[in-house]
């Protein structure tokens, strides 16, 4: 039929050849925009990633360690909303099993760079989550699930898809899997003696908060029956303002499971300071499952407002929800929908 309508006696009449040309390009239009369709489904959802912008690309020359990469360009990229274990003056448990899957995941590929609030830190490195452009794959999210990282946020730049790497990061750590399977990294009891040994690390602390305290501008979360000997969390007053921006009332906690994560520091007795409510996660009961919620969302702590202060504006209280003891459905990726290790 083809050659019937273009030949005439085997040769091709010009009105002809414009109007196969014409049907040719519209072809290639129609399987190319198909193929740019594709691409576009495959490709990270900014929008689900909570405001996320891919901003930057490039190719990974090499590793420092387990989440400091070095892009072709010189460009230095630190892994947003992870730590990894140190190599550097002294090498930790951990840290070259870290170093050495952020090696394989990443070094000579193609990568993209996706921003939140703050793009680079004090040392000038990029901060950002990063996907492995070939297959999409959301490096912290395969760290944080084969155990070689923990999440670790700032107040200036909370992870959009934090939910979702604490997530991972407690699956990895009820399965004992890379750094978790080192008592150096276990998750303390807020009841036991915590020891000097301890004091000057980032750790993860469970208890029950028997007694809150508003002191002047400072919120105080004690576990024990004397805070001078005690475990204890501070919430200083710009840390305290963002609690209640997210409705949450620290002030109400008291008989409240929780897990803190921080620098342990020796104040009176031992003290994390928080910075802002997402280093904080409610917990079904004492030592028990997580239960994973949105901060802010049903989140811990939500009943009555704070005692307010002179200075600070009362909240509308919203009802207490109770613990579930499922976790919630993950949230996507800033990469893909889906999460996993490259098979």
């Amino acid at each position: 039929m083809w050659s019937n309508l273009f030949m005439d006696e085997g040769i091709m009449h010009p009105l002809r050849v414009v109007l196969f040309a014409v049907l040719w390009l519209w072809g290639d239009s129609a399987v190319h925009g198909g193929y740019r369709e594709a691409e576009q489904h495959n490709a990270p959802d900014i929008n689900d990633a909570g405001g996320m912008e891919e901003e930057a690309e490039g190719i990974v020359h090499h590793v420092i360690d387990g989440d400091t990469l070095v892009l072709s360009d010189g460009r230095v990229v630190r892994l947003l909303g992870i730590n990894a274990s140190e190599l550097h003056p002294h090498e930790m448990e951990g840290a070259r099993a870290a170093r050495d899957m952020l090696t394989s995941l990443v070094e000579g590929q193609p990568i993209s760079l996706h921003f939140h609030q703050r793009k680079k830190d004090r040392h000038g490195r990029l901060l950002a989550h990063v996907c492995r452009t070939r297959d999409h794959l959301w490096i912290e999210a395969a760290l944080l699930e084969g155990g070689n990282v923990w999440v670790y946020s700032f107040a200036d730049n909370v992870p959009p898809l934090i939910e979702t790497m604490l997530s991972l990061e407690g699956k990895a750590r009820t399965h004992k899997k890379g750094v978790w399977q080192y008592p150096s990294y276990g998750v303390l009891s807020a009841s036991d003696t915590l020891t000097d040994d301890v004091i000057g690390t980032f750790r993860l602390v469970e208890g029950v908060i028997k007694e809150t305290a508003l002191v002047g501008d400072t919120l105080y979360l004690n576990f024990g029956d004397d805070w001078r000997t005690d475990f204890t969390i501070r919430i200083n007053k710009k840390a305290h303002a963002l609690f209640q921006k997210e409705k949450l009332y620290p002030l109400t906690w008291k008989e409240h499971a929780i897990r803190v994560r921080g620098w342990l520091r020796r104040v009176n007795g031992v003290l994390i300071e928080v910075s802002h409510p997402q280093q904080i996660e409610r917990l079904a009961s004492a030592y028990g499952t997580l239960s994973h919620h949105k901060i802010g969302a049903g989140g811990i702590g939500e009943g009555t407002p704070d005692t307010p202060s002179s200075k600070t504006s009362p909240l509308e209280p919203s009802p207490l929800e109770p613990s579930p003891l499922e976790p919630s459905p993950l949230e996507p990726s800033p990469c893909r929908a889906s999460i996993g290790l490259p098979r």
